[in-house]
């Protein structure tokens, strides 16, 4: 497909959906302000919610050893995570050269490989996907890393960690001192998307952040 240069809004849904059938626009509209809001309800009162396109969770930044709550570092994010047919249908799209090179690069989610919307746990095997992920060069600063969001301690997963190392994709083990908490992933890399690597490192960071729970 080329690349996308238009936003495309909810009535350009609508419209859309009309060319497979007739549907008052203003039902539709409803029913899915109506689904968005029920869902989000559902998330923030702790389900796991499966709305079709995203996984939708709710997490609680930070951590905390004496079991209270720190107004200033606990907080509540809703976590949406793109679900199998979202997932899906970026693996079956084909990317077409043109004159426009905004291709999308960066990390478009993070989970556990076939187990949408689970939980991920220390030492589990941890899926990234994305555009231009691949962990290529010798530049030292290159990989892949997690910075806990209260120490800002930054723990760099090694390279022999890493399964597989694909642009669109990265399959990794967590090491064992990754503990559990409240991270922020970064990758570092010279891909570029051909084999000529960059000079300078591309810095991809994941806008949400990642909870890690303790392994039970």
């Amino acid at each position: 497909m080329p690349v996308a240069v238009h936003k495309g809004r909810m009535r350009d849904v609508i419209d859309r959906m009309n060319d497979r059938g007739t549907y008052d626009k203003e039902t539709i509209v409803n029913l899915i302000n109506n689904f968005h809001e029920t869902a989000m309800e559902l998330a923030a009162d702790g389900y796991n919610v499966d709305a079709g396109l995203v996984y939708l969770r709710a997490m609680i930044t930070g951590t905390n050893s004496a079991q209270e709550i720190d107004r200033e570092v606990n907080k509540v994010v809703i976590s949406a995570i793109p679900g199998k047919k979202l997932q899906k249908a970026g693996e079956q799209t084909k990317i077409e050269l043109g004159r426009h090179k905004n291709v999308y690069k960066g990390i478009m989610g993070v989970g556990l490989p076939n187990l949408q919307g689970a939980e991920i746990t220390e030492r589990s095997m941890v899926k990234i996907y994305g555009n231009h992920l691949k962990i290529a060069g010798e530049h030292p600063a290159c990989g892949v890393f997690f910075i806990h969001a209260e120490t800002k301690e930054v723990m760099q997963v090694p390279a022999n960690y890493i399964v597989d190392n694909f642009p669109q994709s990265l399959l990794l083990i967590l090491p064992d001192e990754l503990l559990a908490g409240t991270y922020q992933l970064k990758i570092t890399t010279c891909y570029g998307g051909t084999v000529r690597l960059l000079k300078k490192p591309s810095i991809y960071e994941y806008a949400q952040p990642v909870v890690i729970h303790p392994r039970i």
